[in-house]
């Protein structure tokens, strides 16, 4: 797997970490299951959002 660095606000990074189901999930498998659970959303929802 190729990785990157990007940055992001501590408040982003602290969301992201209340999000982790498990202590050892990495911030991807975290942004993964959002854009996955995103992807799952109605276009009238996504609409809304």
């Amino acid at each position: 797997m190729n990785t990157s660095k990007i940055r992001i606000k501590y408040k982003t990074k602290h969301t992201l970490k209340s999000m982790k189901l498990y202590p050892g999930e990495t911030y991807e498998d975290v942004t993964e299951r959002i854009i996955e659970n995103f992807s799952d959303l109605s276009d009238k929802t996504k609409a809304e959002i």
